[in-house]
Order: structure tokens, then C-alpha cells, then sequence
């Protein structure tokens, strides 16, 4: 398994895409718990977990955007999975477009991890 924070333009176009291709159980842990995934008017960003079959196909998904990808190993997963992204100059511009400092001020909705990371 693996844990990934991907983004893509739009989450319509993209429930399209992942059900066209029986992806979309990966989308529920992100409709159950609201902290997974983050929309603003520059696109959507998610986290989620996900097998190296899973993985392989959403490589396929041209409009999605894999900014970040760690085997999922526990607790600790998290860290390593943001130490990544932020490691990476490209993949934190995107991220802080998409979930700009803002959006994270004054107690407002967070961006996190899966239970168990």
C-alpha cells in the first residue's frame, strides 16, 4: 500500500475518471472524513491510500497530478509522505496553491493524513 497527496483541476472530472476506471473506493475515505481533501479556485488536492496496482493505473489519469507518493509503513507515514512533498520544489508550489497559507490561518479546515499514518 501506498499513501499519495494528489491533485487534479477539478474533483467532478476526476470521480469521472476514477470510476471509469473502478477506482472510485478510493474516494470514500475522502467523502467519510472531510480533512482529506482540500478545494480551492486554483483545483482539488487529496490524500489517499492506495495498492501498486491502484497506483499504476492513477499514473494513467493524465489530468491528475501525483505530488507525492511513500509506502504506506504505520504511524510516521505522514511525516515521511509531507517531508517528501515539501523536499520537492515543483510538488510545495503546487500544494501551497492549492492550500494556500489562508486557508490554514485562524483555526480553519486543515488538510491531514489517513488514520493510521
Amino acid at each position: 500500500m501506498f499513501d499519495l497527496i494528489v491533485c487534479a483541476s477539478h474533483r467532478d472530472w476526476l470521480e469521472t475518471a476514477f470510476a471509469q476506471r473502478g477506482l472510485t473506493h478510493l474516494l470514500l475515505p475522502l467523502e467519510r472524513d472531510p480533512l482529506l481533501e482540500v478545494e480551492s479556485e486554483h483545483g482539488w488536492m487529496g490524500y489517499l491510500r492506495a495498492s501498486a496496482a491502484e497506483v499504476e493505473t492513477l499514473r494513467d489519469i493524465g489530468l491528475l497530478e501525483i505530488l507525492a507518493i511513500v509506502p504506506f509503513t504505520g504511524t510516521g507515514t505522514a511525516d515521511a509522505l509531507y517531508h517528501q512533498l515539501f523536499a520537492d520544489a515543483h510538488a510545495r508550489q503546487r500544494y501551497e496553491r492549492l492550500y494556500p497559507p489562508s486557508m490554514r490561518e485562524g483555526g480553519g479546515r486543515w488538510f491531514g493524513a489517513m488514520r493510521g499514518a
